[in-house]
């Protein structure tokens, strides 16, 4: 009695309407994890747009510094030129003792440069580095970026050289002031 209950239930069961229902699930099942995909993509791809357009702009700053570090940098070499001409000859800077002392001083200036890594040790901490699918690109900003923070460059350029020490020590602070001012 009961198999033959059941046998009519699968008779009038609409087969069609099942088949359909399937189908919708099975395709849902394969297509939600490709939207799934796409989404997270896109998302990928608008943290990537981010991140290039902070590095950008982080790399438009830096390049500003380096243009100012080396400006300054000649300065100070040409006022060490002068101050080593006077400690091997004696001759003043523009026959001046004035000169010759700020010459002597001013050979002694450091100008500390730090690169601007922000965008990039976020990128870096934060696991980003992947959204840089150019592994060339990759590397060439690790290069770039050793040189911030724990480079060797920056290293040189944290302390204090013993002429320096020295000679703002040989200079009166009235004098180093009236420098300043």
């Amino acid at each position: 009695m009961r198999a033959m209950k059941l046998a009519l239930r699968l008779r009038e069961y609409d087969w069609m309407a099942a088949v359909i229902e399937l189908a919708i699930v099975v395709v849902g099942v394969l297509i939600a994890p490709q939207v799934s995909n796409w989404n997270q993509d896109r998302m990928d791809h608008a943290r990537a747009d981010g991140y290039y357009r902070r590095l950008h702009a982080e790399l438009i700053v830096d390049q500003h510094n380096i243009d100012n570090t080396l400006v300054f940098w000649k300065k100070v070499s040409d006022y060490g030129t002068a101050a080593i001409a006077n400690g091997e000859t004696g001759q003043r800077v523009g026959g001046s003792n004035w000169k010759t002392m700020l010459a002597w001083y001013q050979a002694s200036q450091m100008m500390p440069f730090e690169l601007q890594d922000t965008a990039y040790t976020e990128m870096r901490d934060g696991g980003g580095l992947a959204l840089v699918e150019q592994e060339g690109l990759r590397k060439q900003l690790a290069g770039y970026y050793q040189l911030a923070g724990t480079g060797v460059t920056a290293s040189i350029l944290r302390h204090d050289p013993a002429y320096r020490v020295q000679i703002r020590g040989l200079t009166p602070w009235h004098v180093q002031q009236y420098i300043w001012s």
